[in-house]
């Protein structure tokens, strides 16, 4: 599976077009390229998913940083000497998160046929 973060112009694109998406707070935990989420659900319970990171690729298109990652959703807990945590609030629909950065995830046609679908321009060769 991949990971598409995205800033500038699309993040705010489909942050002004999600109005009606009822924002979520995450907590985050990072202790190397292990990233670990703490969410809440639609039932008010907490949810907890981890994935390993890898980069692959970035690249800029007319001021619009494009970074791919590949990740591996893993079970493991946070341990206690993890590098960072924090709070953030994010709008969440189906493979896509977002805050100040715009999260796509997916297999690779995925991620082109979701970017397709809002508009949002590729860099040459980032999918290939």
């Amino acid at each position: 599976m991949y990971r598409l973060t995205i800033s500038g112009k699309p993040t705010e694109i489909f942050i002004s077009g999600s109005k009606t998406i009822k924002p979520i707070t995450q907590r985050i935990y990072r202790w190397g390229n292990i990233w670990g989420y703490l969410r809440q659900n639609s039932s008010w319970d907490e949810t907890w998913y981890a994935e390993q990171r890898s980069f692959i690729a970035s690249a800029t298109l007319d001021n619009t940083i494009f970074v791919l990652e590949e990740y591996i959703p893993i079970t493991s807990q946070p341990p206690l000497n993890i590098d960072d945590i924090w709070d953030e609030e994010v709008i969440q629909d189906k493979n896509i998160t977002c805050n100040s950065l715009l999260s796509i995830t997916g297999s690779k046609q995925e991620l082109i046929h979701i970017c397709k679908k809002h508009s949002i321009i590729l860099p040459p060769n980032l999918l290939t």
